[in-house]
């Protein structure tokens, strides 16, 4: 995702998490220990998609009516998932036998890319820009 042109990984919360991974220079934005509940919706407004757990952050960008993919665990995304579940900007991802630590980022990345050129052969690419 992050090699594509202008995509760019920003991780968001208020406690920091150190990242462990390295990325390309500009391409990654590690906000975590820096994202207060007020400054989360002008972080939303930036983002092509959101792509978060199961928490508040999912259910703000989903309620902002952005593009948005909650990632699920135990809990029932059908029941919890970003609402409206049936919305074309709403999509849920359920980590196999409830466990997050069974779902990868490579499988996210994969969903992702199906998610996203659905999206693109429904509604052009007018439906993949923010205004």
């Amino acid at each position: 995702m992050i090699r594509e042109a202008g995509r760019k990984v920003v991780w968001a919360g208020n406690h920091y998490l150190p990242c462990k991974e390295s990325f390309p220079d500009g391409t990654f934005v590690n906000l975590t220990g820096n994202t207060s509940l007020t400054s989360l919706p002008a972080l939303l407004t930036k983002a092509d998609w959101v792509i978060s757990n199961d928490s508040g952050p999912m259910h703000l960008s989903a309620a902002m009516g952005f593009k948005t993919i909650g990632l699920f665990g135990p809990t029932d995304p059908r029941l919890l998932g970003p609402y409206p579940l049936k919305s074309p900007t709403n999509y849920a991802i359920q980590a196999p036998v409830g466990d997050l630590n069974l779902l990868s980022a490579k499988e996210v990345f994969y969903l992702f890319n199906r998610i996203e050129t659905s999206l693109h052969k429904a509604y052009g690419t007018v439906a993949l820009v923010h205004a």
